[in-house]
């Protein structure tokens, strides 16, 4: 079934882009199990439909390639790019697609999924608007040693109260090489770069905000790189000032410094009420930070620092440094903190009248010598310092 394109609007039980069936026997009187789905679509734009398939594959040899499912209106209990239906299906799916931009789902939405054992791969989920009662998989494999691997999900919009899964496998099979980009929106559980039953949940990337807005999905619950122990090669990429529950399972935790961060709050503020584990080795910074102090990441509940070796320099030039440490200098703190301080050649004209707060010219938290400053003009009250730290 190839090439074929459905526009939705009125009511029924099922709508598909393509549904593949095979009511040929064999010579034994058994169905043949061949027929495949390459290219359908299906757009509902309004009324109501039980369940909307890009193209539903019902034969147990069947495989599916490049089919979409789209919302942009109307009600709908569960939207498939694919669904390869049969249990027995070992066969694989490639290039589907599943997109909300607008109504109501009160299931969930999929970029492909297999009730079989086979494999699913580069599955594409974008949600710009609508609701979405349940949860959103970029490729779901419903059994065996299957795998789901390199699926985008992008969110700008909408509501979505179930969590979101790059991939899911619930059997043996490896979740890996997902990119899901939260750059708006709401999320009301949590979500995973990769989850699976027992297989590998690695190189998955989440990205927090685009760093061309200031625009970021609010997540209720937990972002997890993986919802494996093994982190390896999950990345987190906070492009600017977000908020979550808590994160867990990355490798790298990149803080990319732009135009759209406030250096009034946190860059990433996490609220959901349970301690944050953070290695003290397996984050960064990208970009160019505002001078004097930003707020990396912030948890009122606590920050536990694996590793933590005091304040340390990210990187440095001739006349300032770059410095990351915690708000206590202990390895138990609530806010990850980072310093940009200039230790040479300062002129400084400073703006506070404040008898409790200090202005400098110069300073070094980590121990240069901070040499020709000058302050160009003290405040009545301020506190002046020459030098550092």
């Amino acid at each position: 079934v190839t090439n074929n394109k459905l526009t939705f609007t009125g009511n029924a039980t099922n709508a598909y882009g393509g549904l593949v069936e095979n009511k040929k026997h064999n010579s034994d009187g058994t169905y043949k199990t061949t027929g495949d789905a390459k290219k359908n679509k299906l757009e509902v734009a309004g009324g109501m439909v039980a369940n909307a398939y890009g193209a539903k594959v019902m034969t147990a040899a069947g495989e599916a390639e490049e089919n979409s499912v789209k919302i942009t209106g109307g009600t709908v209990n569960n939207a498939y790019g694919v669904d390869l239906a049969q249990a027995t299906n070992t066969k694989n799916a490639s290039k589907n697609k599943a997109e909300v931009a607008n109504g109501s789902l009160s299931g969930s939405l999929y970029g492909a999924h297999t009730a079989g054992s086979g494999s699913l791969s580069g599955s594409e989920v974008k949600v710009s608007g609508g609701t979405i009662a349940g949860s959103v998989y970029g490729s779901d494999v419903a059994a065996g040693a299957g795998s789901a691997t390199g699926s985008k999900i992008t969110l700008t919009g909408g509501t979505i109260t179930g969590s979101v899964y790059g991939g899911k496998t619930a059997g043996t099979g490896a979740a890996t090489g997902h990119t899901l980009s939260l750059n708006g929106g709401t999320v009301g559980g949590n979500v995973y770069g990769g989850f699976t039953a027992s297989g590998a949940t690695t190189d998955n990337t989440v990205n927090l905000g685009s760093g061309t807005t200031n625009a970021a999905t609010t997540v209720t619950g937990t972002i997890y790189g993986g919802s494996g122990a093994t982190d390896t090669d999950n990345t987190l990429n906070v492009n600017t000032n977000a908020t979550a529950g808590n994160i867990a399972n990355f490798g790298m935790v990149n803080f990319n410094f732009n135009a759209t961060f406030n250096q009034a709050n946190p860059m990433l503020n996490l609220v959901g009420g349970a301690v944050t584990n953070l290695d003290w080795s397996k984050f960064k910074h990208t970009g160019n930070a505002p001078s004097g102090q930003s707020v990396l990441l912030q948890n009122m509940t606590g920050i536990n620092v694996g590793h933590y070796t005091g304040a340390k320099e990210i990187s440095s030039t001739g006349t300032h440094e770059y410095t990351i440490d915690t708000d206590t200098n202990t390895a138990t703190a609530k806010q990850i903190l980072y310093g940009g301080y200039q230790f040479k050649d300062a002129v400084v004209t400073p703006t506070t009248s404040d008898t409790t707060k200090d202005v400098w010219a110069g300073r070094s938290v980590i121990g240069r010598r901070a040499t020709d400053q000058v302050v160009a003009d003290a405040r009545d009250g301020a506190r002046v310092r020459q030098g550092g730290p």
